[in-house]
């Protein structure tokens, strides 16, 4: 522990998340002096983003408490707030979308942090339409960084899917952006002008090989902070490993690859697969017997059973 603005750590763990795997990776971090002040984290969905955000939360308070650190090495600075900006817990009491849930919580932070505080930011901007979110997260960016140049702190670890942000030269030009091109625990120079105060990692992941009829490229997520910016949130695969349609997940890739090169959607014109057509009958038939019957109640029990087996017949089908 130390008085500086700083949180260096190698291999760090999460000591609860270490619990629930086989195998945990170990990652790096620096925030301290001379930039990297604030770390903007990017990656697929599941890649573990989310994770090493509340590491990072864990090990400060640990290292504050006087506890173990979960990491080879460590030296964490002292801070006198930590800000979280990780779940929209709503409830009946509260008269609030989860959107304005998340913007109290940001407000919060930029009201009453300083340069002595911790924020953790997960995905800002993602419960509204993506324009509102991503011009909003900018403009958030870019107040911390002028806090940063100005007062030299906080310290900010922000998770996000917007990868507007880095592709759109006004709003990457605003922000300044620096890829961390060095090892992530190397001290960097105090010389280092305020231009690199935001810097960009990514949670790696490796082309897997899959099936010629997979509606996406599969991947699989190494866990491993790296420097650089993701390409992809990869939401297909999510949705696809999620149990969703084949055929809706197909459709919606397809529409991603045309919107990305900018072609013409057309509406496609297919007749329904021989699977749907089984669910449709199905449907038609149970409907047909529940409405032969003018009143459940007094119905024979024979009569019952079978709308009940037909009922489960359709569960199967379905499935």
């Amino acid at each position: 522990m130390c008085d500086d603005v700083v949180f260096m750590a190698k291999g760090a763990r999460h000591p609860l998340q270490e619990l629930t795997v086989e195998s945990y990776i170990p990652n790096d971090i620096v925030l301290g002096p001379g930039g990297r002040y604030i770390a903007v984290v990017t990656g697929q969905n599941g890649s573990g983003k989310s994770v090493f955000l509340k590491m990072v939360g864990v090990m400060q308070f640990l290292a504050q408490v006087g506890s173990f650190v979960p990491a080879t090495e460590a030296t964490i600075g002292v801070v006198n707030k930590i800000f979280s900006r990780i779940l929209s817990l709503e409830t009946a009491t509260l008269c609030q979308s989860a959107f304005s849930i998340d913007c109290n919580q940001l407000a919060t932070m930029m009201n009453h942090g300083d340069a002595k505080s911790l924020l953790l930011i997960d995905e800002f901007g993602k419960g509204t339409c993506p324009s509102d979110g991503i011009c909003l997260l900018t403009s958030a960016l870019k107040h911390l960084k002028d806090q940063v140049v100005q007062f030299g702190g906080p310290r900010v670890v922000l998770t996000t899917h917007f990868l507007e942000i880095f592709r759109e030269p006004t709003l990457s030009g605003v922000l300044g952006f620096q890829p961390a091109d060095t090892a992530a625990t190397e001290w960097p120079s105090k010389d280092d002008d305020s231009s690199s105060v935001i810097t960009t990692y990514v949670m790696s992941s490796v082309a897997v090989e899959g099936k010629e009829s997979d509606a996406v490229h599969r991947t699989s997520s190494l866990y491993e902070l790296v420097p650089g910016i993701s390409t992809s949130s990869n939401a297909i695969q999510c949705a696809i490993a999620a149990g969703m349609d084949n055929d809706t997940v197909k459709r919606a890739a397809q529409v991603l690859q045309l919107s990305r090169n900018r072609c013409h959607i057309e509406v496609p014109v297919t007749c329904p697969s021989p699977k749907t057509h089984a669910k449709l009958d199905a449907f038609y038939t149970l409907t047909e017997l529940f409405m032969a019957e003018e009143t459940w109640k007094t119905c024979p029990l024979d009569k019952v059973t079978e709308l009940l087996r037909m009922a489960r017949s359709i569960d199967g089908i379905i499935q």
